[in-house]
């Protein structure tokens, strides 16, 4: 079906049957900075597939909310719904609308104090062990850090370390798999008899048998163990009385361990860059820490007194979030800047663009957190800020993610600094998150 509207214009260095795809691989990022000022809806081709991007945030915010009914998650979540099955990053239309009011009691801010305390005592308790002066990479230790930490707060009672390690391991060569195969162009490799393949397959078979078994021990245990978990299995609709299915629950559970991991652990180490590489922003935020917390634990009553660890968070999210494009596709025919784009239409969007535009932000490529003072938090047209996304489609654990980095932040700077390995190169990597490509990091221990 022909796309109706106006012609648009279409960016440079396309090429025969591969279209943007090499210029989108190559340099994503300059990529993506050059399609700014084309069109407020810019034709991308990757490969013979036609996509749509929306290069404003007046015209992402329509998308996003406005016509959000309009539109289903896209290719991203259609590669994942084989991992994470029906869970509510996957759902759509009713079902997501239904998954979504049975899973938020799991987010009430009530809940908060004791999953943040579980996120303080495993970090201190991860990173205790650490040897002063030595250099660990590390992306690896923050994937390792993140993954137990997201298991905690999912089961607050100790799991037995055979399910804890399948959980660790598993969990994070399936979190890695799903990466590469979300980003694969043509669906081939990943089906190649290689041993990362086989391992990847074995470690999803692992996975859904480790979290089906805990599900029905928990579910004939029959009590509340006060975690995430628990909240999943008896949260009930108040005017229907429905519950989550324990296939639901599984579901739920596997797509919050892969969200939890990824996500955090990669924000948690550009946030470690990003200071080390600012060693005057990072004494300021020690001594903000210092005055707030001291070297008590830190709990979720400090967090209002950690105003400068916030914005170096934002901005953090904001130069390098993990969410740098995400995919949607249109579940009927509908208006976008002008053009009528049929039922089926790929549209992509991207916060890394938006988050770099320089009429929003002044010299966009520089951490600045203190930006943050007069910023306004995107509620303007012409301003959106969404590393969370936005509209019925946010992510559902925002507000609970965004304290976790605070409160594993302040802990790991409560007792250590961080400085980039001699000769270290990080590089941006734009996977299905935007990752460094290896973080070599000297930790040195904090008196206290």
């Amino acid at each position: 079906m022909p796309i109706h509207g106006p012609d648009h214009p279409r960016p440079s260095g396309r090429l025969p049957l591969l279209g943007d795809a090499l210029s989108l691989r190559r340099d994503p990022f300059g990529f993506l900075d050059s399609l700014r000022g084309l069109a407020d809806l810019v034709e991308l081709r990757i490969g013979l597939q036609r996509v749509y991007l929306p290069t404003t945030a007046a015209l992402t915010r329509a998308v996003l909310t406005d016509q959000a009914r309009h539109f289903h998650k896209g290719a991203q979540f259609e590669k994942l719904r084989p991992v994470i099955g029906d869970g509510l990053a996957s759902a759509e239309g009713r079902a997501h609308r239904r998954q979504r009011a049975l899973v938020q009691p799991a987010f009430h801010r009530s809940r908060f104090p004791g999953y943040l305390q579980v996120a303080a005592r495993t970090t201190a308790d991860r990173t205790d062990s650490w040897q002063d002066g030595r250099t660990l990479e590390m992306d690896h230790q923050m994937y390792r850090l993140a993954a137990t930490i997201g298991t905690r707060i999912l089961y607050h009672s100790t799991l037995d370390d055979g399910s804890e390690a399948i959980i660790d391991d598993a969990g994070l060569t399936v979190v890695q798999g799903i990466g590469k195969r979300v980003t694969a162009p043509f669906g081939l490799a990943e089906r190649l008899p290689t041993r990362a393949n086989q391992r990847y397959h074995a470690a999803v078979v692992s996975l859904h048998q480790v979290v089906s078994h805990i599900v029905r021990a928990r579910r004939y245990d029959g009590h509340d163990h006060g975690d995430l978990l628990s909240v999943l299995l008896y949260s009930q609709d108040r005017g229907t009385g429905d519950r989550l299915t324990d296939q639901q629950v599984h579901d739920e559970v596997i797509t919050m361990l892969g969200g939890a991991t990824e996500s955090t652990a990669v924000s948690l180490s550009w946030t470690l860059y990003e200071l080390a590489r600012h060693p005057d922003i990072e004494l300021r935020v020690l001594d903000e820490l210092d005055a707030a917390v001291g070297d008590r634990e830190v709990s979720a009553d400090d967090l209002d007194a950690l105003p400068l660890l916030r914005r170096v968070v934002d901005e953090t999210l904001r130069l390098e979030g993990p969410a740098w494009m995400l995919t949607r596709r249109a579940a009927e025919a509908v208006d976008v800047g002008g053009r009528t784009l049929p039922a089926g239409t790929a549209l992509w969007y991207s916060p890394y663009l938006l988050h770099h535009d320089p009429d929003r932000y002044p010299d966009p490529h520089r951490f600045d957190p203190d930006r943050w003072l007069t910023a306004p938090a995107g509620e303007s047209a012409d301003a959106l800020f969404i590393p969370f996304g936005a509209g019925i489609r946010a992510c559902i654990g925002e507000s609970l993610a965004r304290a976790e980095l605070l409160v594993v932040l302040a802990t790991l700077l409560q007792r250590w600094r961080f400085r980039l390995a001699p000769g270290a190169r990080v590089r941006k990597v734009a996977g299905f998150v935007l990752s460094p490509s290896s973080l070599p990091m000297t930790v040195t221990r904090r008196p206290r």
